[in-house]
């Protein structure tokens, strides 16, 4: 399987290209042994038609073989066909079939310059039939006079169709000839150094690549992709290179290369020319190997002699091991190895005594406890209580700085020390703190690996604390009907220290899950406990639950929602970020990634939309990493709006879609309505499915879909918490927590769908949609904010009232409400807000004939959204002042009006006739009208015909 080199190949195939056009050309391929050199070459050749080649490699064993290398060329030009059939050109060129033999390359001690002339001979004539390539593979191994012939040839390739391809693992080896060398690196000769294959190039080879697992011979099963943290720690620990990286994929389980807390070896590729280095040096040097290998990287030499004991003179022995290519001298008078896996292989050569004798020796030179515990720890041969509980007394301490991961890093091993016999609840108790410390570090995937560990036995023998974090793995992993079992039974027992985060993790399950009055009341007894934990907050479910959060700290999560509501986000921007950074300091990625997301949506309501995408996306990648998949759906879903506002509408939708996929997977009530939302924003046609309406399952805390897409019953009924309705106004808002706002993490879909039902000419749809907005959202507001909508808001929905009024024929109601809302947001109160007034006030006045003040409007509106980065924006203001008509217009692409121009590049884009007139503002049938116009204009009958006319228009402009 090739995966890969898109870039080597391209430019391989392009001199090749080039020598089938008449022009000779040559290319040398270096890089380290298993780097895939031959690979490249071979893939490159495998499926050129007509190419005739010539090869032949190089073998370090005959090194000696006088010619060697030449004799393989010229055996097989013959082939293994027969050489009468396959030297036919060479006779009709003159040159005998005998005439390789007469010229004596077979003979030890011929001329290099004869032999190369014989060889030049041949390529002549072949080339006469068809591009010739002359490959030699490993020329590090090949034999002196063949090198020296291969650079008479080299020389004299001026012309022809020939391409001269050499492999070598460094064109800088001494043992390549100055002449052939020069060739070689000289600016008419192409040098591809290969490097190692990305993670992405892994975890792709990774499904073609499995250990034996007891699988019928020939009956292989599909592997499942690696990970990305697995093929990134596989890159890592392999540099990349291929020939090592297949050889850990076929021989190492998977679970060894995942988890991280377990030390990957090095393979037999790696291990046996690496034992032939070792074994060849000194005693001092393999000494001082062996000691780096238990200290690690980046020691200091004066430890690792101290370690290794018994050395006379640390230098002489440093100074063979970096010339056999064993250790290397690293900047501040440290040591290490040349790459990880030459670490791996020392310490894999280790007997288990000299690796506990050299350990405890290391233990004795640390210069902090942490390190001295492990090597300790590592140098065990059986259970000692006595240093199992230093290390989890470390863990404690670590734990209190928030050093949560490295506090794991003590209780695993410490966990390990105990006698399973003796004290089987100790050793219990520990790992559970283990898994524990691990989950609260973010790394969920790591966890999931150690909680085989605590195979649950029966439930009354469990102590309250292994349900209690395997509830808290399960809510983490996305598993929700089995941490809903694990944290009821936890919080039956209602242990006084744990209570309080058994509840607060209830408290997220029922949020996740949609039930939102579940999720207010677990977390109200969440704080409601005495004894209160570090990590827990309870609060922040409050907040984004749609309850109350009186109480909670002014610089929370919490706080930052409230700001949210009151419409600030710029006060939210600034709490977020000091939350971000806290729970960075603290160590606590599960409060911080959703901090983040957080972050995101109010960037994106300040109109910070690359900052908002480009946070959205790295937050996304680390919980993908981390195995966060509870957070999945809303890091997608966040994704989508400011990428939608930026014009990557495909990116956003793929995002939107995942969201979906992923909540409906786990049946994520919540996921599911951010991701109907985000769906909702894009102008989705399926509606149905956008909130789960066809689901089996409750998706508690979603509205009906005529919400999502703006359409209420004009008695403003929504369905609640439980499936059943309330009406707005009719009670208490709080009662039906949340349901009336907008998700905190994804925008609110209900404007854009009012405007495309303006659009579409669906008035009495589009009144009876503003009416139901604008009743929940001053309900909302007296409920939630004192009645006091912000400047933005309030600008919103005088906005939309005015389109209604323009769209009524109510033109001068709707230029005052224009203004009134303008007032309410220009001077950079809310730049996108004053953009979109500003931009339907010049529609207005267009249409109203008043062109030169509608091309101001318009003009001002179009230098907002140039500068906020808002290109489906900026493509509307430039079609409304194009047909302003004041403006020269644009040069004439395809011969198409502006907005046929703008429907046919959408159309190239993907959208659909209704998410085109959503986005344009238009009509369906005016879409239609348009297509149709330009499929006349242009000569075709089909989309895709549009889609490759855009495209080859976009080229040539």
């Amino acid at each position: 399987m090739f995966v890969g080199r898109t870039a080597e190949l391209a430019l391989l195939r392009a001199e090749l290209r080039a020598a089938g056009g008449g022009r000779a050309r040559r290319v040398v391929v270096e890089g380290p042994e298993g780097i895939g050199k031959t690979a490249l070459v071979r893939h490159t050749l495998g499926g050129e038609a007509g190419v005739r080649v010539l090869a032949a490699g190089g073998e370090e064993g005959e090194r000696w073989l006088a010619l060697g290398v030449l004799r393989q060329l010229a055996d097989d030009v013959a082939g293994p066909d027969g050489r009468a059939a396959a030297l036919e050109g060479l006779e009709a060129a003159g040159l005998e079939a005998a005439g390789l033999e007469a010229a004596g390359l077979d003979a030890a001690g011929q001329d290099p310059c004869a032999a190369g002339q014989v060889i030049c001979e041949v390529i002549g004539a072949l080339q006469a039939h068809g591009p010739v390539v002359v490959l030699i593979d490993d020329a590090q191994w090949a034999d002196r006079p063949s090198l020296h012939a291969l650079g008479y040839v080299l020389r004299r390739l001026r012309a022809g169709r020939v391409l001269v391809l050499v492999a070598v693992r460094d064109v800088a080896d001494p043992w390549l000839p100055d002449g052939l060398r020069r060739l070689l690196t000289d600016d008419d000769t192409l040098r591809i150094t290969l490097g190692g294959l990305s993670a992405a190039d892994l975890a792709e080879l990774s499904t073609a690549l499995a250990p034996p697992s007891g699988v019928l011979p020939g009956k292989p099963l599909p592997m499942p992709r690696l990970g990305e943290e697995a093929a990134e720690r596989l890159r890592e620990h392999t540099r990349g290179n291929p020939l090592h990286a297949c050889a850990l994929l076929a021989t190492v389980t998977r679970p060894v290369l995942e988890d991280a807390a377990v030390r990957v070896p090095a393979p037999g590729t790696y291990l046996r020319p690496f034992t032939r280095r070792l074994d060849g040096s000194a005693p001092a040097a393999r000494q001082l190997v062996a000691a780096c290998a238990v200290l690690g990287e980046g020691c200091p030499l004066h430890v690792a002699a101290a370690v290794a004991g018994g050395l006379d003179d640390p230098l002489d022995a440093l100074e063979e091991a970096v010339a056999a290519g064993l250790l290397r001298e690293l900047p501040g008078r440290l040591i290490g190895f040349p790459e990880p896996l030459a670490r791996a292989a020392a310490y894999d050569g280790l007997g288990p005594g000299t690796r506990a004798r050299l350990h405890l020796a290391a233990a004795a030179q640390a210069g902090d406890t942490s390190t001295a515990l492990r090597h300790r720890a590592a140098a065990a041969s059986g259970p000692d209580d006595v240093l199992a509980e230093e290390l989890a007394g470390y863990a404690a301490k670590a734990a209190q700085h928030g050093r949560w991961r490295e506090a794991a890093v003590h209780l695993e091993p410490a966990a390990g020390l105990i006698d399973a016999a003796r004290a089987p609840a100790r050793r219990d108790e520990l790992r559970t703190a283990a898994l524990e410390h691990v989950l609260i570090g973010g790394d969920v995937l790591h966890a999931e690996r150690l909680a085989g560990a605590l195979a649950a036995r029966d439930r009354d023998d469990a102590a309250p604390a292994r349900w209690y974090v395997l509830g808290r793995l399960a809510l983490g992993s996305g598993r929700f009907d089995e941490a809903s079992v694990l944290l009821a039974e936890a919080w039956r027992v209602r242990e006084p220290g744990l209570a309080a985060d058994v509840a607060e993790q209830l408290a997220w399950l029922h949020l996740v899950t949609g039930d939102r009055a579940g999720a207010v009341r677990w977390a109200r007894l969440a704080i409601e406990q005495p004894l209160q934990g570090t990590i827990a907050r309870p609060y922040d479910v409050l907040a984004l639950a749609g309850a109350s959060s009186a109480g909670a700290p002014p610089g929370s999560l919490a706080a930052a929602v409230a700001h949210l509501e009151l419409d600030a986000p710029e006060q939210a921007c600034a709490v977020l970020k000091q939350v971000v950074a806290e729970a960075e300091k603290a160590g606590l990625p599960h409060h911080r990634l959703p901090a983040t997301a957080l972050l995101a949506a109010a960037e994106h309501a300040c109109a910070r939309w690359h900052d908002a995408a480009a946070r959205a996306e790295r937050a996304l990648a680390e919980v993908a990493a981390l195995g966060q998949r509870w957070l999945l759906p809303c890091l997608e879903a966040v994704c989508v709006a400011p990428l939608a506002a930026l014009g990557e509408h495909e990116l956003a939708l793929a995002h939107a879609g995942a969201a979906m996929t992923a909540a409906r997977r786990m049946r994520h009530a919540l996921g599911e309505t951010q991701a109907g939302l985000a769906l909702a924003l894009l102008g989705t046609e399926d509606t149905s499915r956008v909130v789960g309406a066809a689901d089996t399952s409750p998706v508690v805390g979603t509205v009906d879909a005529s919400w999502v897409v703006g359409v209420a019953d004009a008695s403003g009924v929504v369905v609640g918490a439980a499936g059943a309705s309330a009406v707005v106004g009719a009670a208490d808002v709080s009662a039906v927590v949340g349901l009336f706002i907008p998700d905190a993490f994804v925008p609110d879909p209900r404007p854009r769908r009012i405007e495309a039902l303006i659009a579409e000419g669906r008035l009495p749809e589009a009144e009876r949609a503003f009416a139901a907005f604008g009743k929940l959202d001053a309900a909302w507001q007296s409920d939630r904010a004192g009645g006091a909508a912000g400047p933005r808001r309030q600008a919103e929905r005088i906005r939309l009232g005015a389109l209604l009024l323009a769209a009524g024929n109510d033109p001068a109601q709707a230029e005052e409400d224009f203004v009134r809302a303008l007032a309410l947001v220009e001077r950079g109160v809310c730049p996108l807000e004053e953009a979109r007034v500003l931009l339907d006030l010049g529609r207005l006045l267009r249409r109203t004939g008043r062109r030169r003040a509608a091309a101001e409007r318009l003009g001002a509106a179009r230098a907002i959204f140039e500068r906020l980065g808002a290109r489906p924006l900026v493509d509307r203001c430039a079609q409304e002042l194009a047909a302003c008509g004041l403006e020269a217009q644009a040069t004439v692409r395809l011969g198409l009006t502006p907005q046929e121009l703008s429907t046919a590049t959408l159309v190239a884009h993907g959208l659909t006739n209704r998410q085109i007139a959503t986005e344009l503002l238009i009509s369906v049938k005016t879409v239609e009208y348009h297509i149709g116009k330009i499929y006349t204009k242009l000569g075709i009958s089909s989309r895709v015909a549009l889609a490759a006319k855009v495209a080859t228009d976009a080229r040539s402009t």
